[in-house]
């Protein structure tokens, strides 16, 4: 009777800490970052991060004849629907985002199409980010065993109007 009694108790304490008005922090709006990042030390690639009033984000990925490594056409400017999360108790933001590319014939993937999801985290205030891009061979394929992680790392400042 007494355990029942305690449980009861225990339950009613931790009731208030579940509620629906929980606040949760926004992604920055209204924002765009853009820059060149450094792509697996020999070769760069140009990122920009643009988060519109209403919250969507848009992620382009340009990488070089060296940062490509046989997975991307150098030529081609990658462009897809992200994410941002922000992480206040850190003061940190996750950028992500996943693109689809077409079968690369001489690439690790072969005769398959790869599919890459990007990953970026800034810490603090400061325009530098650091991450990878990582390349899964499939249509839309993002779990298993990556056909290549590529580093990513640099400065990604905030871009002016």
């Amino acid at each position: 009777m007494i355990l029942r009694s305690a449980l009861v108790v225990m339950t009613l304490l931790l009731l208030p800490s579940c509620s629906e008005e929980e606040t949760i922090t926004k992604a920055p709006q209204g924002r765009a970052y853009e820059g060149t990042l450094s792509l697996e030390l020999r070769g760069s690639a140009a990122v920009s991060i643009a988060i519109a009033p209403d919250g969507n984000v848009t992620v382009t990925l340009k990488p070089d004849m060296i940062g490509a490594a046989g997975l991307l056409d150098p030529l081609a400017m990658l462009s897809a629907p992200g994410k941002v999360e922000p992480f206040p108790e850190t003061e940190s933001e996750l950028y992500t985002a996943k693109f689809s590319v077409p079968v690369r014939p001489g690439s690790p993937c072969g005769a398959s199409p790869i599919s890459l999801g990007l990953s970026l985290l800034r810490r603090g205030r400061n325009d530098h980010v650091g991450g990878s891009l990582t390349a899964y061979c499939g249509q839309d394929r993002f779990y298993g065993v990556p056909a290549r992680v590529l580093r990513l790392s640099g400065d990604l400042p905030k871009k002016t109007p």
